[in-house]
């Protein structure tokens, strides 16, 4: 047993083997009883800042020990004291800034030190306040504080990125934009999907009753307004997709609105024609139901690719074409065909807000009512007393057009700034406590022949999946964050692949959340295509630096059910490199192979899946120096191996 005395001519604590055993105050001794052996010592300050960290040995016949813990602050005051001889020094609002040891604190003019050094990165006092940064367990965060060192929000924050006017910063589910003019918060919005860096950032904010969606750049300067029902993360084809009144549309970076990613993939060349809102300059006043429409005027532009005007801006409700207009805070529904066949404008529906239309049902708020309408029977229009509502609608395909149908199943509603679900008839199926509900286009499953009944919910910048039929969540909510495979075909029917984040990592689920990757990866890149009797999809997974490829292939005859095939690929991660590739030309039309660049030990291959009647191809022949070299001979690499493949199919006798 040895007695160890602990001496600062500082108030400190002391730490051993992360025990708190005692408070030391400025010049005095704390001491205390300690077996023989090894123990890990901890200094901190009374704020738990940590000023040194040590190991003791305490050996047998020992009976005193005498510990200085504060050399540290005694150096850091010594360094103070060189600095008073400095005619470089500068103070601001009688601070200046010192670095010990890489961090960063400050002085006052009488060299004291007023807040320690314990920041990663500081600005100087130009104002009353500066932003600082600071190395906690998992990452660097930054927080705003003032001459004194007191955090002026109460929290610290990611670092997003900031320019010479602004700085953004992210806590939980909010973007914070920071003016560097006095460091006041200028602007907050809602973190509606995962962050990506160097990317535009879709979020949300509040308008009125309303909440809405757009993009900002990474230092919080709103680059696409803030128009959108639904907003998601741009792709790597340089395109996000968007809802408008209901209706899924794409947008580019200068905030140009595509009828579909087909017609924005095609934007620059001749057979592209760029619209404008087909609207005539000034519409004669019309008195509908007291509110007077005298002007039409729309913000944004549709970029549509050999489409007439009406087709980019109308819905067609059994046969008659219709247009949202906004004027003077009013919405309405234009009746095209009165317009093209008479002088007299027919204004339908002139109402506060469009949350939704389609070619059976609209959906809009009046004064303080929210009203659902069916185009086939508007006489029993259902009426609700919420801030907004989103009709859930379940599209029934039975490979008959004339036999489609859309069925009204729920109504996602908001309140003060919270969601709910109701059922058709008003019901409530899960309580207005909810941040945001958001519907997904992705089908409930292929044999049901439905979609649009699934959703996101989110609760606390946490989510999951929920059955917008009937309420009943598929897991608890504590994902970051989940996406899902676009589709835009409705003829083709593709089981939901959902790719979930949780701590950090990347998994995939199946249409019933049932999981078919474990979330062990640190990225995923996901690509589809589909053809007329089925579809295949490709991840890309990653675990460090090393790469790997997930496929799965699926065949099945739409007018003649019978045995349905499969097959998977390895889901090893031992490649240095993937990258998908586009089939070309003649051996487009068997998009059913895979097509997957990768490169180990420095050459580059084709990695690809096969039938389950023919042999997979491990042995691949990588005899390619680069990428641009395995590009250019794609085609006849790929053909080579379909020859093979037929080949062996027919030597089977398949």
């Amino acid at each position: 047993m040895a007695r160890v005395k602990f001496f600062s001519e500082i108030g400190c604590k002391i730490y051993v083997d992360t025990e708190l055993i005692g408070e030391v105050p400025a010049n005095q001794i704390l001491a205390v009883e300690l077996q023989i052996g090894s123990y890990l010592v901890d200094i901190k300050t009374t704020t738990e800042e940590l000023l040194r960290r040590y190991t003791l040995n305490v050996e047998s016949g020992q009976s005193q020990i005498i510990q200085n813990v504060n050399y540290k602050e005694e150096s850091i005051l010594h360094h103070i004291k060189t600095l008073q001889d400095d005619p470089s020094i500068i103070f601001h609002n009688n601070r200046c800034k010192i670095e010990y040891n890489g961090k960063f604190g400050f002085i006052n003019s009488r060299f004291e030190i007023i807040i320690n050094p314990i920041y990663s990165d500081a600005g100087d006092f130009l104002t009353d306040k500066i932003l600082v940064k600071k190395f906690f367990s998992d990452n660097e965060k930054a927080t705003i504080i003032d001459v004194n060192g007191n955090i002026c929000y109460g929290k610290w924050f990611d670092y997003i990125e900031e320019d010479a006017n602004k700085v953004l910063l992210l806590h939980n589910n909010k973007f914070v934009v920071i003016s560097k003019a006095d460091y006041s918060i200028i602007a907050e919005y809602e973190r509606i999907r995962d962050y990506q860096p160097k990317e535009l950032i879709p979020v949300g904010k509040r308008i009125g009753l309303d909440d809405m969606y757009g993009y900002i750049d990474s230092v919080g300067n709103e680059i696409i307004p803030f128009i959108f029902n639904k907003a998601y993360n741009f792709d790597e084809s340089g395109f996000a997709r968007v809802e408008r009144h209901g209706i899924g549309r794409v947008v580019d970076k200068d905030g140009n609105v595509y009828i579909c990613l087909e017609d924005a993939l095609k934007d620059g060349k001749e057979e592209t024609r760029i619209v404008s809102r087909f609207f005539v300059d000034k519409i004669e006043s019309v008195d509908i139901e007291s509110v007077k429409i005298e002007s039409v005027e729309e913000k944004y532009i549709y970029k549509a690719a050999k489409l007439p005007p009406e087709e980019a801006k109308t819905s067609d409700f059994f046969g008659r074409y219709y247009t949202p207009i906004k004027e003077n805070n009013k919405w309405a529904l234009r009746d095209d065909d009165e317009f093209i066949l008479s002088d007299e404008v027919a204004l339908l529906y002139v109402c506060d807000r469009i949350f939704y239309f389609n070619e059976v049902y609209f959906a809009y708020r009046l004064n303080n009512e929210c009203i659902i309408i069916n185009f086939s029977d508007p006489k029993k229009n259902k009426s609700f007393k919420y801030d907004t509502i989103y009709p859930v609608l379940r599209w029934k395909h039975t490979f008959q057009a004339q036999y489609d149908d859309w069925e009204l199943t729920s109504i996602i509603v908001s309140h003060k700034g919270k969601y709910g679900l109701i059922d058709s008839n008003g019901n409530e199926l899960l309580p207005i406590i909810y941040d945001r509900i958001e519907t997904t286009d992705a089908t409930e499953a292929v044999e049901k022949f439905v979609s649009g009944t699934i959703g996101i919910i989110w609760k606390d910048d946490k989510c999951s999946l929920v059955n917008l039929i009937n309420g009943v969540l598929f897991d608890d909510i504590i994902y970051d964050d989940i996406t899902f495979n676009p589709w835009e075909d409705v003829d083709i029917l593709i089981d939901s692949i959902f790719i979930v984040k949780k701590d950090k990592k990347y998994g995939c689920r199946d249409a019933d959340f049932k999981e078919i990757l474990p979330a062990i990866y640190d990225r995923m890149d996901f690509k589809l295509d589909y053809f007329y009797d089925g579809y295949i999809y490709k991840i890309i997974l990653s675990i460090g630096t090393k790469k790997g490829v997930y496929e799965f292939c699926k065949n099945y005859n739409l007018y003649n059910p019978g045995p349905i095939t499969t097959y998977r690929f390895s889901t090893e991660v031992k490649y240095d490199e993937c990258v998908f590739l586009d089939n070309k030309n003649s051996v487009a039309a068997d998009g059913r192979l895979s097509y997957v660049g990768v490169r180990k030990n420095n050459k580059w291959g084709i990695l690809d899946a096969t039938y389950s009647w023919a042999t997979n191809e491990e042995d691949l022949e990588f005899k390619y120096d680069s990428l641009e070299a395995l590009i250019a001979d794609a085609n006849q690499e790929f053909r080579r191996r379909i020859r093979g493949r037929n080949e062996k199919y027919y030597d089977d006798g398949i």
